[in-house]
């Protein structure tokens, strides 16, 4: 198994896009509710963990996710900048072994362009 894909964020409106879609944590907190108070990145955290079991929730079973959230936390999500981003994330996986995550930065803030990315 092996996915790449592009999560964008807006640092104000905690807004992310994963692929050009809006990422939002109502079915990841259905799983697991880590965050009340939405969507983070940054930091070892709540919100952290909110948004990798939302990302993760779209690329594999239900069961991976939950198992895999917390390590693409720490190895992902916790290494965005505390600021609008823009970041190519390879998730791969050979022969039924461990998780392997890549993440590449590139410039942020054009999601942040669009109206519903502005703060509330």
């Amino acid at each position: 198994m092996k996915a790449t894909f592009t999560l964008a964020g807006c640092w104000r409106s905690r807004y992310v896009t994963m692929d050009g879609r809006e990422l939002h944590p109502g079915r990841s907190r259905h799983v697991v509710n880590h965050s009340p108070d939405g969507l983070s990145w940054g930091y070892e955290g709540s919100g952290p963990a909110q948004l990798a079991l939302a990302a993760l929730l779209r690329l594999m079973a239900e069961w991976e996710a939950v198992a895999e959230h917390q390590r693409f936390t720490r190895e992902v999500i916790a290494r965005l900048p505390q600021a609008d981003f823009v970041a190519d994330v390879i998730v791969s996986r050979e022969g039924g072994g461990k998780y392997e995550y890549a993440i590449s930065l590139g410039v942020g803030g054009r999601e942040c362009l669009t109206s519903r990315a502005q703060p509330i």
